[in-house]
Protein backbone atom coordinates (compact mmCIF):
# COMPACT_ATOMS: atom_id res chain seq x y z
CA UNK A 1 0.00 0.00 0.00
CA UNK A 2 1.48 3.37 -0.83
CA UNK A 3 0.45 7.06 -1.76
CA UNK A 4 2.54 9.31 -4.60
CA UNK A 5 2.23 13.07 -4.56
CA UNK A 6 2.34 13.62 -8.13
CA UNK A 7 2.57 17.19 -7.71
CA UNK A 8 5.96 17.24 -7.01
CA UNK A 9 7.81 16.59 -10.18
CA UNK A 10 7.10 20.32 -10.92
CA UNK A 11 8.05 22.11 -7.42
CA UNK A 12 11.27 23.85 -6.93
CA UNK A 13 14.58 23.32 -9.67
CA UNK A 14 14.89 21.26 -12.40
CA UNK A 15 15.62 19.99 -15.73
CA UNK A 16 13.90 18.54 -18.62
CA UNK A 17 13.33 14.80 -18.48
CA UNK A 18 14.68 13.61 -22.08
CA UNK A 19 14.42 10.08 -23.46
CA UNK A 20 14.78 8.12 -27.04
CA UNK A 21 12.62 8.94 -29.75
CA UNK A 22 10.68 6.40 -31.47
CA UNK A 23 12.66 3.25 -32.89
CA UNK A 24 14.42 3.67 -36.47
CA UNK A 25 11.77 2.41 -38.67
CA UNK A 26 8.47 2.38 -36.76
CA UNK A 27 5.86 4.19 -38.78
CA UNK A 28 4.09 6.83 -37.00
CA UNK A 29 0.85 7.91 -38.39
CA UNK A 30 -0.70 11.53 -38.58
CA UNK A 31 -3.65 12.64 -37.25
CA UNK A 32 -4.96 16.10 -38.50
CA UNK A 33 -7.44 18.51 -35.96
CA UNK A 34 -11.00 18.43 -36.90
CA UNK A 35 -12.42 21.68 -36.10
CA UNK A 36 -11.93 24.53 -33.60
CA UNK A 37 -10.44 24.35 -30.16
CA UNK A 38 -12.98 23.80 -27.27
CA UNK A 39 -12.44 25.67 -24.04
CA UNK A 40 -14.24 24.70 -21.20
CA UNK A 41 -14.67 27.43 -18.27
CA UNK A 42 -15.18 24.46 -15.53
CA UNK A 43 -15.85 25.02 -11.36
CA UNK A 44 -12.42 23.41 -10.66
CA UNK A 45 -10.20 23.44 -14.06
CA UNK A 46 -9.45 24.48 -17.26
CA UNK A 47 -9.83 22.33 -20.31
CA UNK A 48 -9.04 22.82 -23.57
CA UNK A 49 -9.80 19.95 -26.26
CA UNK A 50 -10.24 19.35 -29.77
CA UNK A 51 -10.62 16.26 -32.23
CA UNK A 52 -7.62 14.74 -33.71
CA UNK A 53 -8.52 12.81 -37.35
CA UNK A 54 -11.45 11.37 -38.10
CA UNK A 55 -13.64 8.24 -38.70
CA UNK A 56 -12.92 5.01 -35.93
CA UNK A 57 -9.73 6.10 -36.24
CA UNK A 58 -9.77 9.91 -34.95
CA UNK A 59 -8.96 10.70 -31.12
CA UNK A 60 -9.54 13.49 -29.21
CA UNK A 61 -6.38 15.40 -27.03
CA UNK A 62 -7.12 17.21 -23.86
CA UNK A 63 -5.25 19.63 -22.33
CA UNK A 64 -6.18 20.30 -18.10
CA UNK A 65 -4.45 22.91 -16.23
CA UNK A 66 -5.42 23.40 -12.15
CA UNK A 67 -3.72 26.11 -11.23
CA UNK A 68 -1.80 28.88 -13.04
CA UNK A 69 1.64 27.88 -14.59
CA UNK A 70 2.87 26.18 -17.42
CA UNK A 71 1.89 22.61 -16.66
CA UNK A 72 -0.90 20.80 -17.23
CA UNK A 73 -2.52 17.16 -17.47
CA UNK A 74 -2.55 15.44 -21.04
CA UNK A 75 -5.15 13.02 -21.44
CA UNK A 76 -5.94 10.94 -24.83
CA UNK A 77 -9.54 9.69 -25.70
CA UNK A 78 -10.15 6.83 -28.27
CA UNK A 79 -10.03 2.99 -29.00
CA UNK A 80 -6.90 2.80 -30.13
CA UNK A 81 -5.08 3.81 -26.28
CA UNK A 82 -6.72 0.33 -25.35
CA UNK A 83 -4.29 -1.41 -22.68
CA UNK A 84 -3.69 -4.07 -20.62
CA UNK A 85 -2.05 -2.30 -18.07
CA UNK A 86 -2.79 0.14 -15.67
CA UNK A 87 0.75 1.91 -16.18
CA UNK A 88 1.70 3.45 -19.35
CA UNK A 89 4.85 4.72 -20.25
CA UNK A 90 6.73 6.16 -23.61
CA UNK A 91 7.45 9.79 -24.90
CA UNK A 92 5.94 12.97 -26.06
CA UNK A 93 7.74 15.22 -28.46
CA UNK A 94 6.41 19.07 -28.61
CA UNK A 95 9.18 20.09 -30.53
CA UNK A 96 10.96 22.20 -27.97
CA UNK A 97 13.84 21.15 -26.11
CA UNK A 98 15.24 19.00 -28.82
CA UNK A 99 14.36 15.40 -27.91
CA UNK A 100 11.44 13.04 -26.28
CA UNK A 101 10.54 13.95 -23.07
CA UNK A 102 10.26 10.67 -21.00
CA UNK A 103 6.37 10.23 -19.33
CA UNK A 104 4.62 8.12 -17.44
CA UNK A 105 0.69 7.89 -16.84
CA UNK A 106 -2.10 5.58 -16.20
CA UNK A 107 -4.43 4.11 -18.54
CA UNK A 108 -8.34 4.25 -18.28
CA UNK A 109 -12.20 4.62 -19.53
CA UNK A 110 -14.65 7.42 -19.97
CA UNK A 111 -17.79 6.00 -20.57
CA UNK A 112 -17.22 3.89 -23.60
CA UNK A 113 -13.74 5.71 -24.60
CA UNK A 114 -10.10 4.31 -23.67
CA UNK A 115 -7.90 6.68 -22.76
CA UNK A 116 -4.29 7.51 -21.33
CA UNK A 117 -3.95 10.18 -19.17
CA UNK A 118 -0.73 12.07 -18.24
CA UNK A 119 -0.29 14.34 -15.52
CA UNK A 120 2.41 17.07 -14.85
CA UNK A 121 3.50 17.91 -18.20
CA UNK A 122 5.17 21.15 -19.50
CA UNK A 123 6.01 21.58 -22.86
CA UNK A 124 9.50 21.87 -22.60
CA UNK A 125 9.88 18.66 -20.53
CA UNK A 126 11.02 20.56 -17.49
CA UNK A 127 10.92 18.36 -14.59
CA UNK A 128 12.09 19.57 -10.90
CA UNK A 129 14.10 17.14 -8.08
CA UNK A 130 11.73 16.50 -5.77
CA UNK A 131 10.68 17.97 -2.14
CA UNK A 132 13.83 19.83 -1.05
CA UNK A 133 13.89 21.14 2.90
CA UNK A 134 14.90 24.77 1.22
CA UNK A 135 11.75 26.52 0.04
CA UNK A 136 10.62 25.92 -3.19
CA UNK A 137 11.64 28.45 -6.27
CA UNK A 138 8.70 29.43 -8.99
CA UNK A 139 9.69 27.02 -12.30
CA UNK A 140 10.46 28.68 -15.11
CA UNK A 141 7.98 30.42 -16.88
CA UNK A 142 7.48 29.50 -20.92
CA UNK A 143 6.85 32.22 -23.26
CA UNK A 144 4.16 33.05 -25.44
CA UNK A 145 6.57 32.33 -28.74
CA UNK A 146 7.62 29.30 -27.65
CA UNK A 147 4.16 28.39 -27.52
CA UNK A 148 3.67 29.27 -30.67
CA UNK A 149 5.78 26.91 -32.21
CA UNK A 150 4.55 24.32 -30.63
CA UNK A 151 1.92 22.77 -33.57
CA UNK A 152 1.84 19.41 -32.47
CA UNK A 153 3.01 16.30 -30.34
CA UNK A 154 4.27 12.71 -31.19
CA UNK A 155 3.57 10.14 -28.56
CA UNK A 156 5.61 7.00 -28.51
CA UNK A 157 3.51 4.89 -26.33
CA UNK A 158 4.87 1.44 -25.22
CA UNK A 159 2.89 -1.02 -27.15
CA UNK A 160 1.11 0.84 -29.48
CA UNK A 161 1.65 2.63 -32.86
CA UNK A 162 3.34 5.65 -32.56
CA UNK A 163 1.12 8.71 -33.38
CA UNK A 164 1.71 12.30 -34.65
CA UNK A 165 -0.97 14.84 -33.22
CA UNK A 166 -1.14 17.89 -35.75
CA UNK A 167 -2.90 20.47 -33.98
CA UNK A 168 -1.58 24.10 -35.15
CA UNK A 169 0.22 26.19 -32.92
CA UNK A 170 -0.93 26.45 -29.59
CA UNK A 171 -0.22 30.26 -29.43
CA UNK A 172 -4.28 31.23 -29.44
CA UNK A 173 -5.17 28.11 -27.01
CA UNK A 174 -2.81 28.76 -24.65
CA UNK A 175 -3.52 32.33 -24.32
CA UNK A 176 -7.41 31.40 -23.57
CA UNK A 177 -6.31 28.84 -21.15
CA UNK A 178 -4.48 31.63 -19.42
CA UNK A 179 -7.75 33.71 -19.28
CA UNK A 180 -9.55 30.46 -17.61
CA UNK A 181 -7.05 30.22 -15.01
CA UNK A 182 -7.47 33.64 -13.90
CA UNK A 183 -10.97 33.10 -14.01
CA UNK A 184 -10.63 29.96 -11.89
CA UNK A 185 -7.84 31.98 -9.53
CA UNK A 186 -10.68 34.54 -9.17
CA UNK A 187 -13.61 32.29 -8.96
CA UNK A 188 -11.70 30.60 -5.64
CA UNK A 189 -11.17 34.54 -3.93
CA UNK A 190 -7.87 35.38 -4.86
CA UNK A 191 -6.36 38.20 -7.25
CA UNK A 192 -4.66 36.92 -9.89
CA UNK A 193 -2.24 39.81 -10.42
CA UNK A 194 -1.19 39.21 -6.87
CA UNK A 195 -0.66 35.77 -6.92
CA UNK A 196 1.66 35.79 -10.33
CA UNK A 197 3.96 38.40 -8.51
CA UNK A 198 4.82 36.31 -5.78
CA UNK A 199 8.22 35.70 -4.83
CA UNK A 200 7.55 32.58 -3.14
CA UNK A 201 5.12 30.25 -3.98
CA UNK A 202 3.12 27.66 -1.29
CA UNK A 203 5.85 24.95 -0.30
CA UNK A 204 5.89 22.00 2.03
CA UNK A 205 7.79 22.12 4.71
CA UNK A 206 8.01 18.29 5.65
CA UNK A 207 7.74 16.14 2.58
CA UNK A 208 4.00 15.61 1.60
CA UNK A 209 5.28 11.70 1.60
CA UNK A 210 4.83 11.67 5.00
CA UNK A 211 1.35 13.23 5.50
CA UNK A 212 -0.59 10.09 4.23
CA UNK A 213 0.24 6.57 5.48
CA UNK A 214 -1.08 2.64 4.44
CA UNK A 215 -3.88 2.70 7.67
CA UNK A 216 -5.47 6.16 5.89
CA UNK A 217 -5.94 3.30 2.57
CA UNK A 218 -9.85 3.26 2.86
CA UNK A 219 -10.34 -0.71 4.02
CA UNK A 220 -13.65 -0.67 1.42
CA UNK A 221 -11.17 0.17 -1.62
CA UNK A 222 -8.22 -2.16 -0.09
CA UNK A 223 -10.40 -5.24 0.29
CA UNK A 224 -11.67 -4.30 -3.27
CA UNK A 225 -8.36 -3.66 -4.62
CA UNK A 226 -9.12 -0.28 -5.88
CA UNK A 227 -7.08 2.61 -6.72
CA UNK A 228 -7.77 5.99 -6.64
CA UNK A 229 -6.70 9.17 -7.94
CA UNK A 230 -7.49 12.28 -5.98
CA UNK A 231 -6.49 16.14 -7.12
CA UNK A 232 -6.95 18.78 -4.62
CA UNK A 233 -6.58 22.44 -3.75
CA UNK A 234 -4.94 23.83 -0.21
CA UNK A 235 -5.64 27.16 0.95
CA UNK A 236 -3.19 28.89 2.77
CA UNK A 237 -2.87 31.46 5.20
CA UNK A 238 -0.37 34.06 5.67
CA UNK A 239 0.79 31.90 8.91
CA UNK A 240 1.30 28.83 6.56
CA UNK A 241 -1.62 27.08 8.20
CA UNK A 242 -4.28 25.31 5.94
CA UNK A 243 -7.16 27.28 5.82
CA UNK A 244 -9.04 24.64 3.65
CA UNK A 245 -8.99 21.45 1.34
CA UNK A 246 -10.98 21.21 -1.92
CA UNK A 247 -11.19 18.47 -4.63
CA UNK A 248 -11.14 19.54 -7.93
CA UNK A 249 -11.00 15.98 -9.61
CA UNK A 250 -11.03 12.56 -8.48
CA UNK A 251 -11.52 8.88 -9.22
CA UNK A 252 -14.42 6.74 -7.57
CA UNK A 253 -14.97 5.78 -4.98
CA UNK A 254 -15.55 9.33 -2.73
CA UNK A 255 -13.44 7.23 0.19
CA UNK A 256 -10.33 8.67 -1.27
CA UNK A 257 -11.17 12.26 -2.00
CA UNK A 258 -12.70 12.42 1.57
CA UNK A 259 -9.69 10.57 3.62
CA UNK A 260 -7.07 12.83 1.54
CA UNK A 261 -8.52 16.10 2.30
CA UNK A 262 -9.09 14.84 6.13
CA UNK A 263 -5.53 14.11 6.58
CA UNK A 264 -3.87 16.19 4.87
CA UNK A 265 -5.56 19.54 6.23
CA UNK A 266 -4.13 17.95 9.91
CA UNK A 267 -0.65 16.78 8.83
CA UNK A 268 0.40 19.51 6.02
CA UNK A 269 3.65 21.64 7.51
CA UNK A 270 4.10 24.58 4.87
CA UNK A 271 5.85 27.70 4.27
CA UNK A 272 3.28 30.67 2.95
CA UNK A 273 3.75 32.47 -0.34
CA UNK A 274 5.70 35.47 -0.30
CA UNK A 275 4.02 38.45 -2.21
CA UNK A 276 5.90 40.79 -4.17
CA UNK A 277 7.61 42.57 -1.17
CA UNK A 278 8.28 40.19 0.56
CA UNK A 279 5.77 39.89 2.86
CA UNK A 280 3.71 36.63 4.01
CA UNK A 281 0.69 36.11 1.90
CA UNK A 282 -2.79 34.15 1.86
CA UNK A 283 -2.31 31.63 -1.12
CA UNK A 284 -2.85 28.18 -2.59
CA UNK A 285 -1.13 24.88 -3.05
CA UNK A 286 -2.66 22.62 -5.92
CA UNK A 287 -1.47 18.93 -6.14
CA UNK A 288 -2.53 15.05 -6.70
CA UNK A 289 -2.22 12.15 -4.64
CA UNK A 290 -2.28 8.06 -6.27
CA UNK A 291 -3.47 5.88 -4.29
CA UNK A 292 -2.12 2.39 -4.87
CA UNK A 293 -3.42 -0.45 -3.17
Amino acid sequence: IRTLFLCLALAGAGAPAFAAGPADGKPVETLTRQGKWLVDYSRDACNLAAQMGEGKSSVVVRFVRYEPGDAFDLSVFGDRFGMNTVKVEGTADFGLGGKPIAIDGLSGNVGKLKAVFFGGMRLDGWRSKGWTKEPAEASPPLAPEQEARVTGVTLDIRGKRPVRLEFGSLAKPFAEMRKCVDSLVKSWGYDPAQQAAATRPVSPVTEPQGWLNSGDYPSGALFQGHNGLVQFRLDVDPEGKVAGCYVLARTNPDDFADITCRAISKRARLRPALDAQGKPMRSFWVCKVHWLA
